[in-house]
C-alpha cells in the first residue's frame, strides 16, 4: 500500500475484502452518515443559532460549511438510492 494512495487504489483495496469485512464496513459507514445527518449536523445548526443569538453576529461561514456537508450527504444518499432501484 503506497503512502498516499489514490481513490482507485483505495477502491481496489476495499473490493479485495471478504464479504464479512465489507458488510461491517458498510454498516459502519451507514452509522456514520446517519449520526452526522440525524444528530451532529442539527446540533451544529443549533449551536450556531444560539451563538449568533448571543453575539448578535451571523456566523455565515459555519452555517455554509454545515449546509454543504448536509447537502453532500443528501446528494450521495440520493445517488445510492437511484443506483439501488436501477
Amino acid at each position: 500500500m503506497p503512502l498516499v494512495p489514490t481513490l482507485k487504489e483505495l477502491k481496489q483495496n476495499i473490493m479485495q475484502m471478504d464479504e464479512a469485512e465489507l458488510e461491517v464496513n458498510y454498516k459502519m459507514a451507514f452509522d456514520i452518515v446517519m449520526n452526522l445527518s440525524g444528530a451532529i449536523l442539527p446540533a451544529i445548526y443549533l449551536i450556531l443559532f444560539f451563538w449568533s443569538f448571543i453575539t448578535q453576529k451571523v456566523e455565515v461561514t459555519g452555517i455554509l460549511v454545515a449546509a454543504v456537508i448536509h447537502l453532500y450527504i443528501m446528494v450521495k444518499s440520493f445517488k445510492m438510492t437511484k443506483e439501488y432501484y436501477k
